[in-house]
């Protein structure tokens, strides 16, 4: 079997994710996003949008200098087909590895670190021709025991004295201004439709419904490396989120779901929230900040109820943000 568009020796998407990853990160073979990337492809990432494949080679780059030994070990590809001979992924990777090279981050520290990220990628013609991606660079921060709030100010700091405009202005306002940065893809499949209809709620504040659509015992792989458990959990994160951004405007932009023989229904959801810094919550003392943070969940959906869910969230270009904001 092979997939029309793609090299055949792919057997289908999730082969084509796995081994172009391998070559590129695992071997080491970073020219050849030049070949799997299209040279115009868009990046989008929590500090915006980057734009072809240099940007992606030199990025690749900075961080193996950062993390030399780094894996990326794939733990989950939901994919759809979303119209002939055009593909989207959204690959869960676990990255574990040792801070041995200098980087914006700071000085090396030898610490062992797991990063998680997703991946969500549209492959057409045998190229990743648009990304969205997510890394928990938070969890990474606190692994190397740094503090994520001062990181966030020299990062915030730098872009300020060179004259770095905020990125996430003109988005965030079209994003208001328009309701989306793009038609959604909204899968029709009950569990897909459970997952977006139970976060968009969640972020309007209807925290009730945890008691409904998630397992007594679910878990919650949360930002800042941290697994979080049962409705209580739950609640912890989003009241975080929620007395940070209690204006939260939550945009679900795309939404699928597979059944897999030997797997509980997964479930993918991409989404962009904008808010004000107005309440203390997870970020500190309210600063006022106009933020755009782009999100990814992951959840596998037993028996009708939320059993397991990744919520990936950029919380250092979060932070970075609100300390821009602060001056």
């Amino acid at each position: 079997m092979t997939i029309s568009g793609f090299d055949g020796e792919f057997s289908d998407i999730p082969d084509y994710i796995i081994k172009i990853t391998e070559r590129i990160w695992e071997d080491r073979g970073v020219g050849l996003i030049r070949k799997w990337y299209a040279a115009d492809c868009v990046v989008h990432g929590s500090g915006g949008p980057s734009v072809g494949a240099e940007a992606s080679v030199a990025a690749t780059l900075e961080t193996l200098n950062m993390l030399p030994d780094r894996r990326l070990l794939p733990e989950d590809i939901i994919w759809s087909q979303d119209a002939p001979e055009i593909f989207l992924s959204s690959h869960r990777l676990i990255c574990p590895g040792h801070h041995r090279g200098a980087g914006d981050l700071g000085a090396p520290t030898e610490n062992a670190v797991a990063v998680r990220a997703i991946a969500d990628c549209l492959c057409r013609g045998n190229q990743v021709v648009e990304e969205w991606l997510v890394r928990d660079i938070a969890g990474l921060v606190l692994q190397i025991g740094a503090d994520p709030e001062a990181v966030a100010g020299r990062r915030a700091a730098r872009d300020a004295a060179a004259g770095v405009p905020a990125w996430q202005t003109e988005p965030r306002a079209q994003l208001l201004r328009e309701g989306a940065f793009r038609p959604p893809v909204l899968a029709h499949h009950p569990a897909a439709q459970l997952v977006r209809e139970t976060l968009a709620a969640l972020w309007h504040g209807d925290l009730q419904l945890v008691s409904e659509r998630y397992h007594r015992a679910c878990s919650l792989h949360a930002p800042g490396f941290r697994t979080v458990y049962g409705h209580d959990g739950v609640w912890d994160v989003m009241f975080g989120y929620l007395a940070a951004f209690p204006d939260a405007h939550i945009v679900i932009e795309h939404s699928i779901a597979r059944d897999d023989p030997g797997l509980p229904t997964r479930v993918a959801t991409r989404w962009w929230m904008a808010g004000t810094h107005t309440g203390h919550g997870r970020f500190g003392p309210p600063s006022g900040a106009e933020v755009l943070i782009l999100g990814i969940n992951h959840a596998h959906v037993v028996d009708g109820r939320i059993r397991e869910e990744w919520m990936l969230v950029d919380e250092l270009a979060l932070r970075t943000q609100i300390a821009r904001k602060r001056g």
